[in-house]
């Protein structure tokens, strides 16, 4: 994928992160995150610049851990406050807990849709008003 395009899609993702994740109401200031979430694979951390690779057979199960300013981790990937959503429902698809694997596309024509393979999970944590918020996006491609 050529980088115009790269950007673009990165851009829109963080967009429908901003607008879907953190709801106003009206005369209601724009919610800023107050917290870092920081997504391990295996471990370690995942980049932000390339997307995670993905077969479609496989899962990865996502760690969550919440970053405070003071330096300290905890890991909330089970925490009823954090949150998992899919934008891209037809490339890959994420449960309550946080493990990722490849939509089933029998019901879709990926033909159709540019890019088909590249997938985002957006991870929140906390909700307006609590004094810990936070979100994260994870970029997934889903190669044979």
């Amino acid at each position: 994928m050529r980088n115009g395009k790269r950007t673009i899609c990165l851009f829109f993702v963080l967009v429908l992160t901003l607008n879907m994740h953190v709801p106003l109401a009206r005369g209601q200031e724009r919610v800023k995150p107050t917290v870092y979430l920081q997504i391990l694979i295996d471990r370690q951390p995942s980049e932000t610049d390339h997307p995670i690779l993905i077969k479609p057979d496989q899962s990865i199960a996502l760690r969550v851990e919440l970053v405070r300013s003071v330096g300290s981790n905890t890991d909330v990937t089970g925490s009823s406050k954090t949150s998992y959503f899919s934008l891209t429902p037809w490339s890959v698809i994420v449960s309550n807990d946080g493990v990722v694997t490849v939509a089933d596309t029998r019901d879709f024509d990926p033909k159709k849709m540019a890019d088909h393979e590249l997938g985002s999970i957006v991870v929140t944590y906390g909700l307006a008003g609590e004094p810990e918020i936070g979100a994260a996006t994870i970029l997934f491609k889903v190669v044979q």
